[in-house]
């Protein structure tokens, strides 16, 4: 028998909760509890309004996609990189908040290493498990030699934000760009730490 790894907790919710849990879990077909782990998880990262004392928190404004391309729309290269400067900052804190939560405060996002760094990235901002930026999205470590790229349904803007937002995350770990592909909806990069 696998031990199951863990805790039981219980509560009560009303009948529109529960009706809400049913019909939401039918339709993505997952269970109860993944449900509820996703939710208690997404409320610790963001919706939590006790630690707001930082100017820079974890989003906690929820806007549709259309709004968002819109707004992307009509940025230029200036606000972009200002944007990836201010998604950077607010990446620090979520990550050493989220490091907080599993009781390491000592942890510095400064200094870890980059394949944990990029796989938080990736799982936090980028999947459909964290904030859903991407449909999908790929990263290779090979050497000094790192990739990345993936596909997305927002704009242009978007892709060239997100190049922005990496080369200022791969900068602290030495990396360079040295390639870039970077479409409507799609970005692929390429960076490497000089010999």
């Amino acid at each position: 028998m696998t031990e199951k790894k863990g805790h039981v907790l219980s509560t009560r919710v009303d009948d529109r909760t529960l009706e809400y849990i049913e019909k939401y879990s039918k339709n993505y077909n997952i269970s109860y509890s993944y449900l509820i782990r996703k939710a208690l998880n997404y409320y610790i990262k963001y919706a939590n309004k006790e630690d707001r004392n930082s100017s820079y928190a974890p989003p906690s404004l929820i806007i549709s996609k259309e709004y968002f391309k819109y707004i992307m729309d009509h940025l230029t290269e200036d606000n972009m990189k200002d944007l990836a400067s201010i998604t950077y900052k607010n990446l620090q804190y979520s990550i050493k908040k989220y490091f907080a939560v599993v009781n390491k405060d000592d942890v510095d996002p400064v200094n870890i290493n980059v394949r944990l760094y990029i796989g938080i990235l990736n799982t936090n901002m980028f999947q459909i498990e964290g904030n859903n930026w991407f449909n999908n999205f790929r990263h290779v470590f090979n050497r000094n030699i790192l990739s990345l790229g993936g596909d997305h349904s927002i704009n242009l803007n978007f892709s060239i934000f997100v190049k922005h937002l990496l080369v200022k995350v791969l900068k602290s770990y030495s990396y360079e760009l040295i390639e870039e592909k970077i479409e409507e909806n799609k970005i692929f990069l390429k960076f490497e730490i000089p010999k």
